[in-house]
């Protein structure tokens, strides 16, 4: 969605007072669709063809959720965000509404703006909990299911259980929120479900679930109690996104279709994550084609580039393009126009270059192996965002070269460069990206040449430069 198009929010309601208040909060930041009835809404979805960004559902009867053909409809449909705002939740709705899938937030009026907003506005920009790194495969076939819970006892009385009644999963058992991640530490690759009771000593259930789902997005979440909070089920809810909220005692019968309903929708939460990657990646690829042509173009015709030296402007794109970087987000595509973000960067990147090739380089490399304060300037630039200096770097010197390279051990950190995904264009991004490319150039005008290697933000560097002047013998204009 480009940032000129307004992001569509649509509202069910019963009573007109509830709409106008809506409309009165969250007009200005989005374009709402408001109806009385679920047809009529449904009726407006069918002639839009596709989906709001969010669907917004205000009752005074929230006996009705469960039989919304809207909810229903919109929850088969996609994944459009829903919301509902009802006077007074009881905890055995909430269950229901989790068990039957068709909310992801639940608020009791009066409603909190701020909550709502940021609600909105993440799923207006298509800020997907499943949108994570896509886990590794494991070599293990089966998928494994975290039971925490203090009363060691209780879990592993249950734990024996439904290993006795299934063999499609396998179960861990963890005593304490700090053992569990522990587990995760070790396990999360392969963990399809954590089942967390809420009342255990140090971190409770629902810290637990919200720490973990920051590192771990894939893995389905259900939160017990043995007690009936109310507020506690709906904080799950609205923060930890739990799949379940299950109450105590447990009974492995009726809990094993849950984990099994759990583990599905762990491996649909992956699935629906490659192919929002591959989308996002595969759209990446377009922009990437088109800012590499538009840096070259840019910075070929640029005066203060010397003409010997366009063909290895061309060798840097090539070098950045072949390093690996992490996959584009969501936030890669939004709040900007794609077109003003490469206009930015071509001419910061075109500034920084010529700041360098306007100071005098001398013809060549004394042969006590003196670099030229320009080339000093630019490795001093990537040295110290690295936390590093010239003498992290070690010189080799013959008759006729002089090199120098990274200790072992040693790495130049480019956290992006030109070619990778980027939501802004930094300043320390120019400043690297400049230093790098003149870094290529100066090192071409001395008869020499960089070395990059590396990839996932880590590079070693190599200059080399002869003692003597390149043949020519002098700098081009």
């Amino acid at each position: 969605m480009s940032a000129d198009q307004p992001h569509r929010v649509l509202l069910r309601y019963d009573r007109e007072d509830d709409r106008d208040a809506f409309l009165q909060d969250f007009a200005g930041a989005f374009s709402i669709d408001s109806y009385s009835s679920d047809q009529e809404a449904l009726a407006a979805i069918a002639r839009g063809r596709s989906l709001p960004d969010a669907l917004v559902f205000i009752t005074t009867d929230t006996d009705q959720l469960l039989a919304s053909s809207l909810l229903q409809q919109v929850s088969d449909g996609g994944c459009c965000l829903r919301i509902v705002i009802g006077g007074q939740f009881s905890l055995d709705q909430i269950i229901h509404l989790l068990e039957n899938r068709v909310v992801d937030r639940c608020y009791a009026k009066p409603w909190d703006i701020n909550l709502v907003r940021t609600d909105l506005f993440a799923a207006t920009m298509s800020v997907q909990d499943n949108a994570g790194p896509t886990p590794v495969e494991s070599e293990h076939p089966k998928p494994l299911v975290l039971i925490v819970d203090d009363e060691q006892s209780a879990t592993k009385y249950l734990s024996k259980q439904l290993m006795r009644m299934q063999d499609r999963f396998e179960i861990r058992c963890a005593a304490s929120a700090q053992q569990a991640l522990e587990t995760l530490h070790q396990e999360g690759h392969r963990t399809a479900v954590l089942m967390t009771d809420q009342r255990m000593p140090g971190m409770k259930g629902l810290q637990l679930i919200n720490e973990m789902r920051q590192s771990y997005p894939h893995i389905t979440r259900i939160l017990t109690s043995a007690y009936g909070e109310l507020d506690v089920a709906l904080g799950a809810v609205n923060q930890g996104r739990i799949f379940r909220y299950q109450k105590k005692p447990w009974h492995a019968a009726s809990l094993l279709p849950v984990l099994d309903d759990a583990i599905a929708q762990h491996h649909a939460s992956r699935q629906k994550s490659e192919q929002w990657q591959f989308a996002l990646a595969e759209r990446f690829e377009g922009v990437r084609e088109r800012r590499k042509a538009a840096l070259l173009r840019a910075l070929t015709e640029s005066p203060s580039v010397p003409l010997a030296s366009r063909d290895v402007i061309q060798n840097f794109l090539r070098d950045m393009d072949a390093i690996s970087t992490l996959p584009p987000g969501a936030s890669h595509f939004r709040d900007h126009s794609p077109e003003a973000l490469d206009n930015a960067l071509v001419r910061g990147l075109r500034a920084e270059l010529t700041r360098y090739l306007e100071i005098p380089l001398t013809d060549a490399v004394p042969n006590n192996g003196t670099l030229p304060d320009a080339i000093q300037s630019a490795l001093d630039v990537l040295l110290s965002a690295s936390g590093m200096s010239r003498d992290h770097l070690i010189r080799e010197q013959d008759e006729d070269v002089t090199t120098l390279r990274l200790e072992a051990g040693k790495n130049l950190h480019l956290y992006s460069h030109v070619l990778s995904p980027m939501a802004r264009v930094s300043s320390q991004l120019l400043k690297q990206q400049g230093a790098l490319l003149a870094l290529y150039i100066m090192a071409q005008q001395q008869g020499g040449q960089v070395l990059l290697q590396g990839g996932q933000q880590r590079f070693t560097l190599e200059l080399s430069l002869p003692l003597r002047a390149p043949s020519g013998g002098s700098r081009q204009p």
